[in-house]
């Protein structure tokens, strides 16, 4: 899924885009613009999951309304669309769920088992975001779960994964399980207040992911979780000089983890990006201290 600018009315109206690209002919194709029409959604921002002949997304929703001053704030909507790019169709549309009404989903995508979609939505449920299944052709919506403060934080900005017969999943601060009809919700490792962004990656029993600050200088970590016995392992701390922050969700091939780190500087305070001496300084000051 991509984003790009669409028009709709007097205002320029940034929905986004879905499109498809031809690794055989190298060939783009613009499938769908998303926009606040009651047919579309807007921003989409996880990937696709790919079911038979189908293909399922989240749209993110709007969070301000700068952008579409003639319409309503619009919430996250759950829709469908051919592989070829044809019957685009809005299955679910949170707005029609009293409590959930204000979701919006952060680059959340969906799981999909035996004909039923599992997905988080980073805000919505109490506000804090909740755990969702909705059957593939959009009817049988249940609210599994709404975090809270208590039980594992909120906000979660990845996405679920199927494990056992149980859904995995974290917000900022936690790892997470809970049954996939909704029941024995467990915060199963806490992140002691560092950021754990993206999704994890499942290897037999074990879960892998990776944290945005702490390890080492606070630089972020690799780490896994293995399930079977519910040990935490950090498994690589950076080092804040060659790479720092990672904010990806880890693609596993082979016995081989990929990713990426979003900075390698050491210091909380950016430089000025629109002054690249003094990025030239800060980064080779730093690399001279140690």
């Amino acid at each position: 899924i991509g984003v790009t600018g669409v028009q709709t009315c007097a205002l320029p109206i940034y929905g986004g885009s879905l499109f498809s690209f031809d690794l055989n002919n190298s060939s783009f194709t613009k499938i769908a613009d998303m926009n606040p029409a009651p047919t579309a959604g807007i921003f989409p921002s996880g990937k696709f999951t790919a079911s038979g002949s189908s293909l399922y997304g989240i749209t993110g929703g709007d969070y301000t309304s700068k952008y579409n001053v003639d319409f309503p704030i619009i919430p996250a909507s759950i829709f469908k669309i051919n592989r070829d790019g044809t019957g685009y169709t809005k299955l679910f549309d949170f707005k029609s769920v009293l409590n959930d009404s204000n979701a919006r989903c952060n680059g959340n995508s969906l799981i999909i088992a035996d004909q039923i979609m599992y997905g988080m939505a980073t805000y919505g449920g109490n506000g804090m975001g909740c755990i969702f299944k909705l059957n593939t052709d959009g009817t049988g919506y249940v609210d599994l779960h709404d975090f809270n403060i208590m039980d594992a934080g909120g906000g979660p900005k990845g996405s679920l994964i199927l494990l056992g017969g149980n859904l995995y999943g974290m917000t900022t601060g936690h790892i997470f399980k809970i049954d996939t009809n909704g029941s024995n919700f467990q915060n199963i490792y806490d992140f002691q207040s560092t950021s754990a962004l993206g999704s994890l990656v499942v290897s037999g029993t074990a879960l892998y992911g990776v944290l945005a600050g702490g390890g080492i200088d606070n630089n972020g970590s690799i780490f896994k979780f293995d399930t079977s016995n519910n040990s935490y392992t950090d498994m690589h701390d950076f080092d804040g000089v060659n790479d720092a922050n990672p904010t990806c969700t880890l693609s596993l091939v082979g016995n081989t983890l990929y990713g990426t780190t979003s900075a390698y500087l050491f210091y909380t305070e950016m430089p000025d990006p629109n002054d690249i001496d003094t990025w030239y300084n800060v980064t080779t000051d730093r690399k001279s201290t140690r």
